[in-house]
């Protein structure tokens, strides 16, 4: 069914799947638990020193 679709589309569901594959294993598996939050954060972890 997808011999006719163009190679852009086919690159698109297959990135799309790989994508899907490794949303588990990365930090953006917790958007669901707080959405609101990742729109503003920065994607670096910043810890304080104890001294």
């Amino acid at each position: 069914m997808m011999t006719t679709v163009p190679l852009a589309f086919k690159m698109h569901i297959i990135l799309a799947f790989l994508i899907f594959a490794f949303w588990p294993f990365t930090r953006l598996v917790h958007v669901w638990s707080v959405p609101i939050t990742y729109v503003s954060r920065s994607y670096i972890i910043y810890r304080k020193h104890k001294v």
